[in-house]
């Protein structure tokens, strides 16, 4: 095969595994509900999202540290700042409390119990990414959102190519990558209304 032919092979496996991810928990909600506004509102370029200025509003709402995504239907964790402590277990690749390596990551979700709910799971890629604002930076997340650290979160999503890394988001700039699972990030969970 040409090496052409099998970077295409490659990227289209990629996408389909992120198309798929967790399809049997979300339903592809994040998908169906069309494309959600961008949050940029200034034109830099002919023709970029500042022009077109299309899509969904995004709408949330905020209850007893849950933060709902009404156009999703998925329910956010956010009920407590993240610590000093927490920081520095980030910055020294340590778990402590919301910073975990991925396996811990997503034990802590599976215990977590908040607002009477008690089934929260980590959340795919595609779902941390759904709630990105590009509008925002440092941090790229609606304001709805009061307890957020500047950093990686982890996602649920494995890197497809290497069975070590999982995808996570960053919060500064709204981009997404992937990183070793024993690394320690930053822990948001999510479920499903």
């Amino acid at each position: 095969m040409s090496k052409i032919l099998i970077l295409l092979l490659f990227l289209l496996v990629n996408f389909l595994h992120t198309a798929e991810i967790n399809n049997k928990t979300i339903k592809n909600k994040v998908f169906t509900i069309g494309q959600i506004k961008t949050g940029q509102i200034k034109t830099y370029k002919t023709y970029d999202d500042g022009y077109y200025k299309k899509g969904i509003t995004r709408s949330y709402t905020r209850l007893n540290g849950i933060v709902t995504d009404n156009k999703t239907g998925l329910m956010w964790q956010d009920n407590e700042p993240y610590t000093l402590k927490e920081e520095k277990a980030y910055n020294d690749d340590k778990n402590f409390k919301k910073v975990r390596s991925w396996k811990y990551s997503k034990k802590y979700c599976k215990d977590l119990s908040l607002g009477g709910y008690k089934n929260w799971r980590l959340p795919t890629r595609l779902e941390l990414l759904s709630i990105v604002d590009n509008g925002r930076h440092s941090p790229a997340i609606s304001s709805k959102f009061k307890n957020i650290a500047l950093g990686y979160y982890w996602s649920s999503s494995f890197y497809t190519p290497c069975k070590n890394d999982a995808w996570y988001v960053d919060f500064i700039f709204g981009y997404t990558n992937y990183h070793n699972k024993s690394d320690s990030n930053y822990v948001r969970c999510v479920r499903n209304k």
